[in-house]
């Protein structure tokens, strides 16, 4: 994959749960999941010949999205892309840049568990 279409695709990802907000509904979790299911399709026909979209498919099947809410959905995507980085053997993404997640539901709280 072309490393800008790769920047693309990720930035992509990590903005899909700006659009919610707080808990989502069952609803809201069935129409993430269809899009991811597209999100994936494009990243396996990503240009350059790599193996992307098999090996994503796999994360997906071991890290499963977690959908309980918009933050919970957001850190997901920071996981995922920290752990691709780290199997290219780059920084942290997550590490590397302050928070840009407001949580948007007093009642949701990050936790160490949601970071790990």
């Amino acid at each position: 994959m072309k490393e800008e279409e790769g920047r693309r695709l990720w930035a992509e990802l990590h903005a899909k749960p700006l659009e919610y907000a707080g808990w989502l509904s069952p609803k809201d979790q069935t129409d993430i999941e269809i899009w991811l299911e597209r999100f994936s399709e494009r990243v396996a026909a990503a240009e350059g010949g790599c193996a992307c979209g098999s090996e994503w498919r796999v994360m997906l099947l071991g890290i499963p999205p977690d959908l309980r809410s918009a933050g919970t959905f957001y850190l997901w995507t920071c996981q995922m892309h920290d752990r691709v980085n780290q199997r290219l053997g780059k920084p942290s993404w997550l590490a590397s840049r302050p928070p840009v997640w407001v949580l948007q539901d007093p009642n949701e709280a990050v936790t160490d568990e949601m970071l790990q």
